[in-house]
């Protein structure tokens, strides 16, 4: 009886997800991963050029109403680094060997 429902429960297991959300993540919803990588390197950027632009507006966004002049420049800072990020990202990977390391 055991091995039964064990058969049958490792069949269940692999058919392929029904659910939207995780078809996702199997690449069955027919996005290439090149316009992924490009849409999450914009997200990236737009991301990190408006906190840079505005980090007292941004911090609000996410709910801090009270920052402190060192806690606005942080978050200027990593604004910058999320810009950063992002053009390592758009860069040519074979032109750019030494950006990442």
């Amino acid at each position: 009886m055991y091995k039964v429902l064990l058969v049958l429960a490792s069949a269940a297991a692999l058919k392929r997800p029904s659910h939207a959300a995780l078809k996702v993540r199997g690449g069955e919803l027919g996005l290439n991963a090149d316009t992924a990588i490009s849409v999450g390197t914009g997200l990236t950027a737009l991301s990190g050029l408006y906190g840079f632009m505005d980090p007292a507006g941004n911090l609000e966004k996410y709910g801090l109403t009270k920052a402190d002049a060192s806690g606005v420049n942080m978050a200027r800072w990593s604004s910058a680094w999320q810009c950063v990020l992002a053009a390592i990202f758009a860069a040519d990977p074979e032109k750019a060997v030494g950006l990442s390391g």
